[in-house]
């Protein structure tokens, strides 16, 4: 499978402040990252937060309107990263009308206990031998 959309042209579009955040993204970023404004989340992103990107999956939007005159649901592509030892998780699709929308931003299901030379890591940085 492969991705519906070019991951840096989302990120340049995040550095020009081109992207929609949805509620709930503006919600776990608070909470998982510490992201309290759509600038803050769209910085984030367009300044190296997504260290380690990797393409999870590309799935049809869900809770789309199935009128006849409805363009068709877009696309929604994935994908997990790191940031400081936590690993996260984004979704963003562009709308038919060419308006790009972050639609999830958390920590991923995994978190921390996912990255398995964590500790290793930590050593390195900390100077501890």
């Amino acid at each position: 499978m492969t991705p519906s959309y070019d991951l840096d042209e989302f990120i340049e579009e995040c550095r020009k402040g081109q992207v929609r955040v949805n509620s709930e993204a503006k919600v776990t970023a608070a909470t998982d990252f510490h992201l309290y404004t759509e600038a803050d989340i769209l910085g984030f992103i367009s300044n190296g937060g997504l260290e380690g990107a990797i393409f999870k999956d590309t799935k049809k939007k869900q809770k789309w309107p199935t009128a006849p005159s409805s363009p068709p649901a877009p696309m929604v592509d994935a994908y997990s990263f790191l940031s400081i030892g936590k690993r996260g998780y984004l979704a963003f699709y562009q709308a038919p009308n060419g308006q790009w929308i972050l639609k999830s931003f958390k920590q991923d299901q995994f978190g921390a206990t996912f990255l398995p030379f964590e500790q290793l890591r930590e050593r390195f940085y900390s100077g501890d031998k």
